[in-house]
């Protein structure tokens, strides 16, 4: 039980999918090596920063839906701020190899989690919240990458991921409609209505799987098969779980497909 509330807690398979994108990032650019290792940490403890930052200050909402937060309870104040503030300085030291811009990237990724939970700010309330996780899969992917030469493929690459990753996860607010109406959180769902919001994010979601065919005509066939699998799939089931490994599957090929094509 201790075990489930810790994982729930500290959004552990979060962590570990933006570990994932710095191995991939790595990857492409050749710098998969013991570096790498420290360009994991850096990340994978600034994702976990944001996540215990925006569960604290998401504590009165979760008591209002009836969640039950285990691990926050065993834990005094000062101990969760602690750690809260262990995980800012642990993902700063371990950037410091790559300054300046592997830190620089690893400041932006701190602030931009702060500012989204933490009032007055708190952004996870506005709408399209989501490009936050995208911007954030953009740094982690970039920081797997360093050093590397800007260049268009790069731009393009980076482009791709933040749009499809930032529409992926917008759809998943399909889900607490309801909820978010009542706490006042404004997405696509609760701004516009369930059925109108569903029509604009499956527009949405359309035009993330094709963004990339003008980068990539040699996918074509590729893309739009996911595109009109993910569309259908979510518009007639509201599935955002098999939508966004369809997201993940397009951006994993667009990487490869320039990993083998284009030299980083």
């Amino acid at each position: 039980m201790m075990l489930k509330s810790y994982l729930e807690e500290f959004k552990v398979l979060r962590g570990i999918y933006a570990i994932l994108v710095v191995l991939l990032g790595a990857y492409l650019s050749n710098h998969l090596n013991l570096s790498t290792l420290l360009k994991v940490f850096a990340v994978f403890f600034a994702w976990e920063y944001t996540s215990l930052l925006n569960n604290w200050y998401d504590r009165k909402i979760d008591e209002k839906l009836g969640k039950k937060r285990e691990f926050l309870k065993g834990f005094k104040q000062k101990s969760y701020w602690a750690t809260i503030i262990f995980f800012l300085l642990a993902s700063f030291f371990c950037s410091l190899p790559f300054f300046p811009l592997g830190t620089s990237l690893v400041l932006l990724s701190l602030f931009l989690g702060t500012i989204y939970s933490v009032p007055p700010f708190r952004l996870r309330k506005h709408i399209f919240s989501s490009c936050f996780i995208g911007v954030g899969t953009v740094i982690a992917l970039a920081l797997g990458m360093l050093p590397f030469k800007p260049s268009t493929s790069i731009l393009s690459l980076f482009l791709i991921v933040f749009f499809s990753v930032s529409v992926g996860t917008l759809i998943r607010d399909i889900e607490s409609t309801e909820i978010d109406k009542r706490l006042g959180i404004k997405t696509v769902f609760s701004w516009l209505g369930r059925e109108k919001g569903k029509k604009v994010a499956t527009l949405l979601l359309f035009l993330s799987f094709i963004f990339p065919i003008p980068l990539f005509p040699q996918l074509f066939y590729i893309l739009i098969l996911n595109a009109i699998l993910a569309v259908g799939i979510f518009y007639f089931t509201e599935n955002y779980r098999i939508v966004m490994i369809l997201v993940m599957l397009v951006f994993l090929i667009c990487a490869l497909y320039l990993k083998q094509n284009i030299y980083f």
